[in-house]
């Protein structure tokens, strides 16, 4: 299997699992779209987006002397974006419908992104 093919499987097992996730997608560390899973929107804004954001919390953690950032997140009205740090070279996005079970979309997320990581060496 690709490793474009396993990343994609990946989104799809989680999307699978979490039935509140509205879409989910890999982007490289710098902001490129590596794979998507996302019905509606631009991906690859998206992309650089969650990138951008999760570099902003890597900054703010060390500002604030907390450590290495894992994960951020930003709510609205009708949902979040739940943002994982995965290695070193990718980042996993999960956008999620308001009121979800966040308890067990963190448990699925953060075994995806090591997953990621993994996969992206």
């Amino acid at each position: 299997m690709s490793l474009a093919d396993r990343l994609q499987s990946t989104l799809n097992e989680l999307r699978s699992a979490l039935p509140d996730v509205r879409g989910c997608l890999i982007a490289s560390a710098d902001g490129m779209l590596i794979a998507q899973n996302v019905s509606s929107g631009d991906s690859n804004r998206m992309a650089a987006m969650v990138a951008t954001s999760l570099g902003l919390g890597k900054r703010m953690c060390e500002a604030f002397g907390s450590g290495s950032l894992s994960e951020t997140s930003v709510s609205g009205d009708a949902g979040q974006v739940f943002i994982y740090g995965a290695g070193s070279k990718g980042v996993l996005a999960v956008i999620n419908a308001a009121g979800g079970n966040i308890g067990l979309l963190h448990l699925e997320c953060r075994a995806a992104a090591r997953k990621v990581a993994e996969i992206l060496g």
